[in-house]
């Protein structure tokens, strides 16, 4: 983790602040003094909750741009044993989408190898539904898109009023710079406007907000209350820790980088688990949508006709 290097209403020791340069330079070398000449944000810091607002209406720009854009995610899943022992490890290898508002895994590779002819054959099946069902179902479609948006916008909104904020300090890291970092507890005064927004009442912890622009750099959260999905009567037990960060892509948005979770679930009273689930997302390309005549600006509800082509 990033070393702190100011508190709010404090400062640091001379030397300490020496012995951390020195330790940056011997460890990182020159392209880490070339990104640590740019100065710390000056006090008096803005209030937490207007960094939070700020952040999320960032985040709004970059939710409508991800979806003219296709990446590369791996996805490792260790279990584990009752010592912290791994029992078995699954790695898989995606091309993710978005179609009609709708993520889309397209499945490369398991445990780093290529997939196998049947399986090739299977995912391109499954991508041709996919990318056709728009135009086959348009009405359809366009309402899926409008009910993801919709969503996603009002958690964006939530966000900012569902936790307590409070403004810890700021920290310097190689990859994104300065960054406020904002402690959120949830606000026992907000009542969720949908039930799909309750689990925001079960999760606390820190928000890491980039001090340049403010866009939410890093979450690190726990759940301190059991989270119960659906009648098979899944359980998350409290406890799990989710560390996401997210990076600069292309254009100067910023989209997800990896995501980290640790967790212990139940299933069925009797199945109980404890997973180590491991995402990075990278390679974000803006794909283009071929059309009868020409090549066409990257729609929402458009898949790559490239891509399906290659594939038949």
């Amino acid at each position: 983790m990033p070393w702190e290097l100011r508190r709010v209403g404090g400062q640091s020791h001379p030397l300490h602040n020496f012995f951390l340069s020195g330790l940056a330079v011997a460890m990182l070398g020159p392209a880490l003094l070339a990104q640590s000449a740019a100065p710390p944000p000056r006090t008096p810091y803005p209030s937490a909750q207007s960094l939070i607002q700020s952040a999320m209406r960032a985040q709004a720009v970059s939710d409508r741009a991800l979806q003219n854009y296709e990446w590369t995610q791996q996805v490792v899943i260790r279990y584990l044993r009752a010592n912290g022992t791994v029992s078995k490890t699954q790695t898989r290898t995606f091309l993710v989408s978005t179609i009609a508002g709708k993520i889309y895994q397209e499945l490369t590779a398991k445990d780093g190898r290529p997939l196998s002819a049947p399986d090739r054959r299977k995912q391109a099946r499954k991508l041709l539904r996919q990318a056709t069902w728009p135009r086959r179902h348009p009405r359809q479609a366009a309402r899926r898109q409008a009910k993801a948006l919709a969503q996603r916008r009002a958690l964006r909104r939530a966000i900012p009023w569902a936790f307590l904020y409070q403004l810890r300090g700021v920290h310097y890291s190689p990859g994104y710079g300065w960054a406020y970092i904002i402690q959120a507890r949830p606000n026992p005064a907000w009542q969720p406007p949908d039930k799909k927004l309750k689990i925001l009442k079960y999760f606390s912890g820190d928000i890491w907000v980039s001090c340049g622009h403010p866009r939410v750099v890093a979450l690190q959260l726990q759940l301190f209350k059991s989270l119960h999905y659906g009648w098979i009567l899944a359980r998350i037990e409290p406890g799990a820790r989710i560390d996401w960060r997210s990076a600069p892509g292309p254009n100067g948005l910023f989209f997800p980088a990896s995501l980290h979770m640790t967790a212990q679930a139940r299933i069925l009273i009797f199945k109980h688990y404890r997973m180590d689930y491991t995402e990075t997302d990278s390679h974000y390309r803006n794909f283009q949508v071929r059309t009868a005549s020409h090549i066409s600006r990257p729609k929402p509800t458009s898949f790559p006709a490239s891509r399906i082509n290659r594939r038949k």
